[in-house]
C-alpha cells in the first residue's frame, strides 16, 4: 500500500476513475442553452454576455457601479466592454445596504450595478427597496450559488462554477426577465478538456503515488489559467465534459451530500473554542447557507505568517482576493482596508471531512505566537 500525500486546499482535480465514468457516459446531456440561459466557459465571459446584451437592447453611457471588494476577473469583463467604473465599499462584515446603493444610484446614475454576496452568506442588507431607476442590475452569484439566494431586483444573474468543483470550465449567464439577444458564442475551447484532464492526472499521480514533481503540477494549473481564462473574453460554449460533470454534481442525492459536507466542515471549525488565539471568524453559519470557504479575520499575527505556517503543514489557504491590478479602486474604506489585510480563507469544501478540519485545529493549537 502506497502512502498518499496529504494536502488540504489548492486546485480541484478528478480521479482517473471519475474521469472515465464521465467520458464513457452515454446519457444525453440535459444541460443546454436556452433563450434566457447560456452556459459559457468562464465567469468573465458570462459578464461579457450580459453586458453585450445590455448594449444591444438599451442605450447606455457604459458606466457601472461595482463593489470595491471584488476580483480582477469581474472588473476585466467591464473594462473589456469599455465601461467606466465607480465603486462602493462593504462594511467589516462584508455587508452593503440597499439604502447605500440607492444613494449611489441617485448620485451617480450608473447604467449597470453589479453586486455579489460573499462566501455563501447573504451580505446584501435590504433595509430599503432597491430603487433601480434606469439602472440594470447584475447579480454575481458565484460565491452564493449553492445557497440559492434570489434577489427580486436583479435583471441578470451570472455564476462561475469552477469555484465549487473540478469542472474544467463552466459559467452561467441568465437573463431573468426576457430573452438574450443574438449572442456570438464560439464552440468550446479546443484542447481545454484534454489539457485540463492531463493536469488532473499529474495531481493524482503526485498525491496518490508520489510520482512527478509538485512544481510541474502547479505549473500545469497555472498554464491552464493563462491559456484558457486570463484575458479571454470571447464567448465560448461550456465544454461537453463540464456539462456532463455539472449534471452529476447537481443530481439531487449528490447535491445534498456535498452541501451537507460543507456545512459540517464549516461548523466544525466555527465550534473551535480558541479562535481568539489567532483571530475571529467573520460569519456564524445560518440555516440554509452553503459556504464557499471559512473566512477568518487574522488578528494576533500577520496573515502572511499564519498562511505560511499552515502551508508548511500542507494546508493551503487562499487570500480572497488579491487587490486587482487592472484598475485603481477608490475610495477604499477603513473596513475594506482591514479585510484586505487580514482576511484568510480556510478550505471547507466537499473534498474534506470533519477529521480534516480537526487536523487544521490541531495545527492552530500547536501554533506558538510570540
Amino acid at each position: 500500500m502506497w502512502n498518499q500525500t496529504y494536502e488540504i486546499g489548492s486546485s480541484f482535480h478528478l480521479l482517473n476513475k471519475k474521469i472515465l465514468e464521465i467520458e464513457n457516459s452515454s446519457e444525453p446531456i440535459n444541460i443546454q442553452d436556452s433563450e434566457n440561459l447560456k452556459f459559457l466557459s468562464s465567469g468573465r465571459q458570462a459578464i461579457c454576455a450580459c453586458l453585450t446584451d445590455i448594449t444591444k437592447t438599451v442605450n447606455t453611457n457604459k458606466t457601472a457601479l461595482v463593489p470595491a471588494y471584488t476580483c480582477q476577473s469581474v472588473l476585466g469583463g467591464f473594462l473589456e466592454k469599455g465601461y467606466h467604473l465607480s465603486f462602493y465599499s462593504v462594511d467589516q462584515k462584508f455587508q452593503v445596504r440597499t439604502s447605500t446603493l440607492n444613494n449611489l444610484i441617485k448620485n451617480k446614475t450608473p447604467d449597470v450595478l453589479l453586486f455579489h454576496p460573499y462566501f455563501g452568506f447573504d451580505t446584501i442588507i435590504q433595509d430599503q427597496l432597491l430603487d433601480k431607476q434606469s439602472t440594470i442590475v447584475i447579480y454575481d452569484a458565484t460565491q452564493s450559488w449553492a445557497s440559492g439566494f434570489e434577489y427580486p431586483f436583479a435583471d441578470y444573474k451570472i455564476v462561475s462554477l469552477r469555484k465549487w468543483a473540478a469542472l474544467p470550465d463552466g459559467a452561467i449567464a441568465e437573463k431573468i426577465n426576457g430573452k438574450f439577444c443574438l449572442l456570438s458564442i464560439e464552440p468550446e475551447q479546443e484542447d481545454l478538456t484534454k489539457d485540463t484532464l492531463q493536469v488532473y492526472d499529474l495531481k493524482e499521480k503526485y498525491l496518490s503515488y508520489q510520482k512527478g514533481e509538485k512544481s510541474e503540477m502547479l505549473q500545469g494549473f497555472a498554464n491552464l489559467k493563462q491559456t484558457f481564462f486570463d484575458n479571454q473574453y470571447t464567448l465560448h460554449s461550456m465544454t461537453n465534459f463540464s456539462r456532463k460533470m455539472l449534471e452529476l454534481f447537481t443530481a439531487k442525492s449528490t447535491l445534498k451530500e456535498w452541501q451537507l459536507q460543507r456545512r459540517v466542515n464549516y461548523q466544525t471549525l466555527y465550534n473551535y473554542a480558541n479562535w481568539d488565539k489567532i483571530g475571529t471568524p467573520y460569519f456564524e453559519l445560518a440555516t440554509g447557507v452553503i459556504p464557499l470557504y471559512f473566512p477568518l479575520n487574522v488578528k494576533n499575527m500577520t496573515r502572511q505568517d499564519f498562511q505560511e505556517y499552515l502551508a508548511t503543514n500542507n494546508v493551503y489557504c487562499p487570500v480572497v482576493w488579491p487587490i486587482p491590478q487592472n484598475v485603481e479602486i477608490t475610495p477604499v474604506s477603513d473596513e475594506l482596508a482591514k479585510i484586505r489585510k487580514n482576511c484568510l480563507c480556510i478550505p471547507i469544501d466537499q473534498r474534506y471531512s470533519k477529521k480534516d478540519m480537526e487536523y487544521i485545529l490541531e495545527l492552530i493549537d500547536k501554533l506558538k505566537i510570540y
